[in-house]
């Protein structure tokens, strides 16, 4: 499952994102700044640079995920 996950880099969604990748799921995150995007890459995470306060930077991306 392709899973994006806002709130990624935060002390509960890390641990989320982490138990999904052990699981065998793709997972994303949102990234409001490029230290979240580094945060992200660097425990294998793609990042989807955008902010939930102005949803049109992330509503094209949500598409290509299940959850």
């Amino acid at each position: 499952m392709r899973t994006f996950v806002i709130g990624a880099t935060g002390f509960v969604g890390r641990s989320l994102v982490r138990r999904l990748r052990e699981t065998g799921h793709g997972v994303a995150g949102l990234a409001r700044s490029e230290a979240a995007e580094k945060k992200l890459s660097e425990i294998g995470v793609t990042a989807v640079k955008g902010d939930v306060l102005q949803p049109e930077t992330i509503v094209s991306s949500l598409a290509r995920f299940d959850a």
